[in-house]
């Protein structure tokens, strides 16, 4: 970690790791993990998602308050202070999208993509569903010839 980071949140699993760096990209802020290795003689790797002295979910350092209140909202006690809501909203000069906004936002990519790129991306669509269902089919049958 260097001086344009900041750590924000320390967890105890991957799966906690995981839901934390999703909310904080949900937010547009960029984190990332990093598991905390056991510095002892005779150090083992975690097991079951479990790291030994945790997983640490670190930001950048402009993001840190921001991540904070994010976390603070999601049930986690940050390691940096939150964000006021007032500060919050002057920094960004954004509102926050609402659903609506969002989806008429990918209407309108989808409306701006190159007819042939609709195309392709149907094409691209259709076969990872019949890829699944080939899959799965592939994998019933496989079961049933073992029983």
């Amino acid at each position: 970690m260097n001086e344009h980071e900041v750590l924000v949140l320390n967890v105890a699993s991957e799966l906690e790791a995981d839901a934390a760096i999703a909310a904080l990209g949900d937010a547009g802020i960029a984190a990332y993990k990093k598991t905390v290795p056991n510095s002892g003689l005779l150090a083992m790797p975690g097991a079951f998602g479990l790291a030994e002295n945790g997983i640490d979910i670190v930001t950048r350092k402009e993001d840190g308050p921001r991540a904070a209140s994010i976390l603070m909202g999601i049930g986690y006690e940050p390691l940096v202070e939150p964000a006021d809501d007032d500060e919050d909203g002057e920094e960004s000069g954004e509102k926050p999208m609402t659903v609506e906004e969002q989806k008429q936002a990918l209407a309108k990519e989808y409306a701006e993509l190159h007819p042939v790129k609709r195309v392709l991306l149907i094409v691209l669509i259709l076969l990872m569903v019949c890829g699944t269902v080939w899959m799965v089919d592939f994998i019933i049958n496989t079961i049933k010839g073992l029983i």
